[in-house]
């Protein structure tokens, strides 16, 4: 007998509303806290992405620098450098430079002439 009224006790224990209240919150942290991780894990995962894309970035820029490197470090790089950035020659060079006139065209401008304007042309 002694038996079934522990039972019992722990059953009204158990089933009572300010214990359910007190699991209900205790579930709802859980719950917050596993989505707060999920969140973190997706970001993480994005951020990883981006930052492989930009290794990726990095890696072809150190490819493109080291051959840039190796090519100056031979003289006919230097000279190519060299004249490419300075516009230099050597003594038994000549060397020309074309300048562009602003507004190079040498064909007069097509005039857009309307209707109204071939009518006061007749009269002028």
């Amino acid at each position: 007998m002694l038996d079934i009224q522990q039972k019992r006790k722990f059953r009204n224990i158990i089933y009572h509303r300010i214990t359910l209240g007190i699991l209900f919150i205790l579930v709802l942290m859980a719950i917050h806290s596993t989505w707060q991780v999920y969140l973190k894990k997706r970001e993480s995962l994005a951020m990883r992405e981006t930052s492989a894309a930009r290794l990726s970035e990095l890696e072809v820029r150190n490819s493109e620098l080291d051959s840039k490197i190796k090519k100056l470090n031979t003289n006919s790089g230097i000279e190519e450098e060299i004249r490419s950035k300075f516009s230099v020659a050597k003594n038994d060079e000549n060397m020309v430079i074309i300048v562009r006139e602003e507004g190079g065209s040498t064909t007069p401008p097509h005039e857009k002439t309307g209707f109204w304007t071939k009518i006061k042309s007749l009269f002028d």
